[in-house]
């Protein structure tokens, strides 16, 4: 995979401001598997593993993706530096946080359609990512809309809308929504959206769990 970002991402984890606390993301995706019976998540695009350690802190086991990271303290051999559209790891859960934004939209169907052959039928998939709102005008951000933006940190960001009508060719949504209250980080508010899919055949015994 061709990632644009690549100097960007090994400068920004090679300096100390690197965020080390865990991410509210990942605080909601714990909360929401705690009653299932769940234990391996794969974290893609990993970058430090601060996430990563907070999962294995709870008691899960945890692994790391991430091609740019040229150290990470918390996963040590759990990190696997691989290509994020040729993952073959079996997991309960799959985790993606901020990572579709960084890579452009034909990346992104490719790693879908990977992942859907990867993902088995107990898997979930929860990501986070940013959206077009705010960044755009009002009008636009409402509907099918996509756009790049940055040339030094290059980021794809996506509608509500538009994200959905691309999950739901070979995923059923099980929940997705959209606000700037779910990644604050300081004073910065970004307007994200975050949900979670699962494989659409699998739709019907989910509703029955």
């Amino acid at each position: 995979m061709k990632n644009i970002n690549k100097k960007y991402w090994i400068d920004f984890y090679s300096e100390i401001k690197v965020p080390t606390e865990h991410s509210m993301f990942s605080e909601y995706v714990l909360k929401d598997i705690s009653s299932l019976n769940l234990d391996r998540i794969i974290d893609i695009g990993c970058g430090n593993g601060r996430d990563s350690l907070f999962f294995i802190k709870n008691g899960y086991k945890c692994e790391g993706v991430d091609l740019y990271t040229s150290q990470n303290k918390y996963l040590g051999n759990s990190l696997h530096k691989i290509d994020a559209i040729e993952i073959d790891l079996k997991a309960n859960i799959y985790y993606a946080r901020f990572f579709f934004h960084t890579i452009k939209e034909n990346i992104l169907d490719s790693f879908l359609k990977n992942i859907i052959k990867t993902m088995d039928e107990n898997s979930i998939f929860y990501f986070e990512t940013r959206s077009t709102r705010g960044i755009t005008n009002e009008e636009k951000s409402e509907t099918n809309f996509k756009s790049s933006i940055g040339e030094k940190h290059f980021r794809m960001l996506y509608s509500l809308e538009y994200l959905k009508s691309k999950f739901e060719n070979s995923f059923n949504i099980i929940d997705i929504e959209e606000s700037n209250e779910f990644a604050i980080y300081k004073t910065d508010k970004p307007y994200v959206i975050r949900g979670k899919f699962i494989k659409k055949w699998k739709l019907k015994h989910w509703l029955l769990v």
